[in-house]
């Protein structure tokens, strides 16, 4: 197990690994790996929105990055579970129809990046377990049942996803 005191230097860590890819960039503009880099740094401090720019910045120039991809459609789960608790929060005051259909709009999205990875390769084990789940939460979320196993349960393996991923 990790110490309390090791997480905590892990952590500090991070927040340095934007900079560092920053100062790579500002070297080099064209430099691909240091922005993707970034973009899997901004996802770990939960800046969904840095982590799609800068993902997207590389699938400018390399529309087949896997990891790239695969970055996009996580920071793209972020944003729409961020939109999805502001409507729920929102629920009250009557402004939540605009916010789910931007947060199934983002999970939509996602699910179309992992579509390509998985077309790229069908083998990807990370990209084909987030794309069903995020099928599910989608199914459960935005409609009246799952198109994946045609039931209302499957809510717990979405469930036990999202526990999974805060300790990741």
């Amino acid at each position: 197990m990790h110490s309390l005191a090791s997480s905590h230097v892990a952590l500090r860590s991070l927040h340095l690994t934007p900079f560092s890819s920053q100062a790579s960039l500002a070297r080099n503009a064209n430099n691909l790996a240091a922005l993707n880099n970034r973009s899997a740094a901004h996802l770990r401090l939960d800046q969904w929105a840095a982590a799609i720019q800068d993902a997207t910045g590389v699938l400018a120039s390399e529309p087949r990055n896997q990891k790239a991809l695969f970055r996009r459609a996580e920071g793209r789960r972020l944003e729409a579970k961020a939109k999805q608790q502001q409507q729920q929060e929102g629920s009250a005051s009557g402004s939540g129809a605009t916010t789910t259909a931007t947060a199934a709009q983002a999970l939509a999205l996602a699910v179309t990046d992992l579509e390509a990875i998985l077309r790229l390769d069908p083998n990807n084990a990370d990209a084909q377990v987030l794309h069903l789940i995020l099928q599910m939460r989608y199914c459960m979320d935005y409609s009246r049942g799952c198109t994946v196993c045609m039931k209302r349960d499957c809510i717990n393996l979405v469930v036990s996803y999202e526990i999974v991923s805060v300790f990741h």
